[in-house]
């Protein structure tokens, strides 16, 4: 069930992080079938383009991808994607200086 959530979130994904500053009013009209981000004029006043340190971006590294990045050690991941999409790939992760890609068999050097 949460897979077909996060389909659905990737929608609302598509002026910036989810979860911030969108309009959840079915009078404002989607951008593309995701809600609308709350524009910076009055009266929203909102900028949406500054994000919690990024600490949006866990839902994707750490929660479909199954990161887990130590401060000593191996970067690893155990992907649980399969119902998402079982092709998913997350390409050039940055961990210690070097890159990385993470698909449905873990992690592995980029090459």
């Amino acid at each position: 069930m949460a897979f077909e959530w996060m389909k659905g979130l990737a929608r609302s994904a598509n002026q910036g992080p989810f979860g911030q500053a969108q309009f959840v009013d079915p009078t404002i009209p989607p951008d593309a079938g995701g809600a609308r981000k709350a524009p910076i004029d009055f009266p929203y006043i909102t900028d949406w383009t500054v994000s919690s340190g990024g600490s949006w971006v866990s839902a994707i590294l750490e929660g479909l991808f199954g990161v887990r990045a130590p401060i000593k050690g191996r970067l690893e991941a155990m992907p649980a994607f399969s119902s998402f999409d079982p092709k998913a790939e997350l390409h050039n992760l940055a961990f210690q200086g070097k890159l990385y890609h993470v698909g449905r068999s873990g992690v592995r050097a980029a090459s």
